[in-house]
This record gives structure tokens, C-alpha cells and sequence, in this order.
């Protein structure tokens, strides 16, 4: 999977061959068949993609969905009403490989075409690194080897997915976890006017880093290591902000040189409505 941007709504693009885990206590007790994207497609169209799974009788079934499908093991148990699964505290920045969405479906035999709006737990963050010091251009285009977010709560690791929990859209962490998660994909260091013109079309495959929103308190701290120079450090308070699931946020980090040191400081905060359908 990846995302697009159009207007103001973030679009989720299924891959051709993208795998789901379904179960279904009702339909002798299925529990986490393999399905798959049969061709790629925007996630706002219809795409018809059957289970094999009969109904049993008249009376409502309850269908559990989820995704990146996940083999049942001892360390990631899947049941048919909870999954077992993993957020890495180190990303490379693609959405399909980091990310998890899940729902919940009621229908009956008479309704046997039904459409997901699957859900997503975590918030997607697309971080950029921006040179505003106009007198010293010499970092522009500068790569950007990582980006590191480090909170007082957890950010990523082992967690269940719940599906008595799903209206609430939370799942719960435990056992191996972190408060950072660091993202490795290389970015470019931009400078102002080049920022401005970036976050008018970003492209389906830009970097994204994928948090635990409620693992954020009353501030994050962030670590950026530009190629060649030690690692710059910020802190941004949350007052008046907050990560919440199921959205995307653009941040810039600004640097400048003073007295021959490179600083960064939040220097935008944008929230991305995120409009994801799956049907």
C-alpha cells in the first residue's frame, strides 16, 4: 500500500497482492483466512475481493478484518476476535510494511456484499527539514539519513488489537516496546521557498512515520542527523495539540546557523484530514 494527497484528503493506494486477515465465529469458526488485492486500486473506488467464506444459516455474522495479514505463531497469536501484531520502532518509511488497520463487520446472508471502512489506530507523520536561514544556503539539499521521535509514553512495539475494543479505535501495547521511533528513509534538507512548494503536491511515495498517538503526552522530543554533522535536538510542546488516530500530520523542523551551530525548532504543525475507504 501507499498514500496519495488530493485537496485536503489523504488516500490510502491498495498494491495488487496487499494481504488481509479475516475471521468469523459464526461460519465455523473461521479464523484469520489469507485474502488478497486482486489489482491495485485508489481505495475511494469499489473493489471486489471475496473471502470464500459461506454463511451459515440466517442470523448475523460478524466479520473481523484486519491488515498487513500475519501468521498466526506463539510470540503473534491471531484469534478470531483479536490479533497479536507489531509497529516497528525502526521504519524505513513505507506505509504498507509499518502500518495496521482493522474492522469490524455485522451482516447477514441477505447482505452478503458489504463494504469496509477500515480503521487505522496509529497517526501517520510526514516530517520536513527546512533550512531558514536565507544568509547560508550551504546545507540546502543536504541528505537527511534519519529522524528520530522520542515521547514519555509508548510509541511503538508488540500490541493487541481487540476487537471489543474496535469502536473505541484503540489497541493495546505490552511486552516489547519503545518510547522512539526512528525513521531511516533518506529526506533532503529544503529550504523555504522549496517547502513551501513541497507541500503543495506530495508524492504517494513520500516518507511517513507511524506512532502510537496516545504515547504522546505534554511534549515529543525530536533527533534529525543531517549527513556530516552531529545530530540536532528540539523539543516541541503539545499545549493545544494532539496526536489522534486515524489522521495524518505534516510537521517542518527549521534550522539555522548560530554562532556556526545548526538549530531546529518546530516550525509547523498541520493536521491532514484523512479519508480511507476500503471496499
Amino acid at each position: 500500500t501507499s498514500v496519495e494527497v488530493s485537496g485536503n484528503a489523504t488516500q490510502f493506494l491498495w498494491s495488487a497482492g496487499d494481504k488481509l486477515g479475516i475471521s468469523c465465529e459464526e461460519s465455523n469458526k473461521v479464523t484469520n483466512k489469507q485474502v488478497s488485492v486482486a489489482a491495485e486500486y485508489d481505495g475511494q473506488n469499489t473493489a471486489s475481493i471475496p473471502t470464500g467464506i459461506e454463511f451459515n444459516g440466517d442470523a448475523e455474522h460478524t466479520f473481523y478484518l484486519y491488515y498487513p495479514y500475519k501468521t498466526s505463531s506463539t510470540a503473534y497469536p491471531v484469534n478470531i476476535t483479536s490479533v497479536r501484531h507489531n509497529l516497528s520502532s525502526s521504519q524505513n518509511g513505507v506505509i504498507g510494511v509499518n502500518d495496521f488497520m482493522w474492522d469490524k463487520i455485522t451482516t447477514t446472508v441477505a447482505n452478503p456484499v458489504v463494504s469496509s471502512e477500515m480503521k487505522h489506530p496509529f497517526a501517520y507523520i510526514r516530517f520536513y527539514i527546512v533550512n531558514t536561514d536565507n544568509n547560508d544556503t550551504s546545507i540546502n539539499g543536504k541528505t537527511v539519513s534519519s529522524i528520530s521521535m522520542t515521547a514519555d509514553g509508548t510509541l511503538s512495539g508488540d500490541f493487541t488489537a481487540d476487537f471489543n475494543n474496535f469502536e473505541k479505535n484503540q489497541v493495546n501495547f505490552g511486552g516489547t516496546t519503545s518510547k522512539s521511533v526512528t525513521l531511516t528513509a533518506p529526506l533532503t534538507v529544503l529550504s523555504k521557498a522549496d517547502y513551501t512548494e513541497a507541500k503543495k503536491s506530495i508524492p504517494a511515495n513520500y516518507p511517513v512515520m507511524i506512532i502510537n498517538p496516545a504515547g504522546v503526552g505534554a511534549s515529543f522530543d525530536a533527533s534529525v542527523q543531517v549527513a556530516g554533522m552531529a545530530p540536532m535536538n528540539t523539543t516541541f510542546d503539545m499545549k493545544g495539540k494532539k496526536f489522534e488516530a486515524n489522521n495524518f500530520y505534516n510537521i517542518g523542523l527549521g534550522g539555522s546557523f548560530v554562532n556556526g551551530k545548526l538549530t531546529f525548532t518546530v516550525i509547523d504543525w498541520e493536521r491532514v484530514t484523512l479519508d480511507v475507504t476500503f471496499n
